[in-house]
């Protein structure tokens, strides 16, 4: 499926209507500029971003001049975004649902390898018992891989505010969302794009 609405400027993939427009089967306005991007980034950014009923994965391109961004809308159907590269932080938080909320922070929550797994898993039921379990409406896994190297980072946002995973000591340790920003904000290598 190769969805392009003109008046809306949007155009929405599945993964086989994806396919055709990386082999050059189809075209689409505003794909020929994120092409290159998709094919050879030179950052990768995966983001699962789950609640207790829902899992979306979230994949960014990234090379010096562009971020292309298939944003999961339903199924296996994404939007796909081209924006500059100074637009990925932003596009992580928006993605990822991080938001200022009033709340009565909390301290560090324990949540071992089990729990972080069970936080964007695949299985309905065992993620809404870990977001439950750590007072969080949905919990987020950001990956960022270049040239060799991965990068990855697990957070909660929920009632009990926003969290971090620290997983040397097997916690989930409090934070706010303007820190989180700053971290996405700081998750593209710039000597990876550089090059």
């Amino acid at each position: 499926m190769i969805d392009h609405d003109p008046a809306a400027g949007t155009l929405r993939v599945d993964e086989a209507g994806l396919a055709d427009l990386l082999a050059g089967l189809s075209d689409a306005p505003g794909f020929r500029e994120a092409r290159p991007t998709l094919t050879d980034p030179l950052v990768a950014l995966e983001l699962l971003v789950a609640g207790p009923s829902v899992r979306h994965h979230h994949r960014l391109r990234v090379d010096a001049e562009r971020a292309v961004v298939l944003a999961r809308v339903r199924g296996e159907v994404s939007q796909l975004l081209v924006l500059p590269t100074d637009h990925v932080a932003a596009a992580l938080t928006r993605l990822s649902r991080v938001r200022p909320r009033r709340t009565s922070r909390r301290g560090a929550l324990p949540c071992d390898p089990a729990r972080r797994t069970a936080l964007v898993g695949e299985h309905d039921a065992a993620r809404a018992a870990a977001l439950s379990d750590v007072g969080a409406t949905v919990a987020w896994q950001l990956e960022v891989r270049w040239d060799g190297a991965t990068r990855r980072l697990l957070g909660t946002d929920g009632p009990s505010g926003c969290h971090l995973a620290d997983p040397e000591q097997d916690l989930l340790l409090p934070t706010t969302p303007s820190v989180v920003y700053r971290l996405f904000a700081s998750a593209l290598p710039p000597a990876a794009l550089a090059g």
